[in-house]
């Protein structure tokens, strides 16, 4: 049998309610989802538009190379 991260959380005694697709958008798929639940509606694709503009106007890092 082929040990995947789903087999080892559900061995810890979770439940995997909702896996999004691997598509690049799936951590902010994952926070959409979690937030619906709390009645704040966002779409996955929002989601990262509104993370990347807070962190790139909030950002404190004094470097200015890509590395």
């Amino acid at each position: 049998m082929k040990i995947t991260p789903r087999l080892v959380i559900e061995h810890q005694g979770y439940q995997v309610i909702y896996n999004p697709s691997g598509d690049g958008n799936c951590q902010f798929a994952a926070l959409a989802h979690q937030l619906n639940t709390l009645g704040i509606f966002r779409s996955p694709e929002t989601m990262r538009e509104e993370i990347v503009d807070f962190t790139i106007s909030n950002c404190t890092s004094q470097s200015t190379d890509n590395a």
